[in-house]
């Protein structure tokens, strides 16, 4: 009896870019599935409920906020990432890159901001 190994052929860079354009286009159709769906709700309920009222209030709100309200959301986050590698480096879990770092991070919170927790 002999220990042979089955061997697969690598991949080629045709297949590999065939294989990585259909899930970037799969990703992008189930983002933007989810994306319609939440306006969906979203307009669902301000039909359901008092929907004047919502414009009214939508109509009060000073939009000249938003930029600044994501600027420090943004931070918020930022800060929480800085905080994230600073706990790996103390752990001491070996020469993890900042960028590799941050994708973790990021797959994280996205179960952490989504109702899907």
């Amino acid at each position: 009896m002999t220990d042979e190994f089955v061997t697969t052929p690598e991949p080629t860079d045709e297949s590999t870019g065939d294989m990585r354009s259909g899930v970037a286009e799969f990703i992008r159709r189930r983002f933007l599935l989810g994306v319609g769906f939440g306006i969906l709700v979203t307009a669902a309920f301000v039909v359901l409920s008092d929907g004047s009222e919502v414009i009214h209030s939508l109509d009060l709100f000073d939009w000249r906020l938003v930029p600044l309200i994501l600027l420090l959301s943004l931070s918020n986050y930022l800060l929480r990432f800085v905080k994230w590698h600073f706990y790996l480096r103390w752990v001491d879990t070996g020469s993890v890159g900042k960028l590799t770092s941050l994708v973790i991070f990021m797959s994280g919170l996205s179960m952490a901001i989504t109702p899907g927790k």
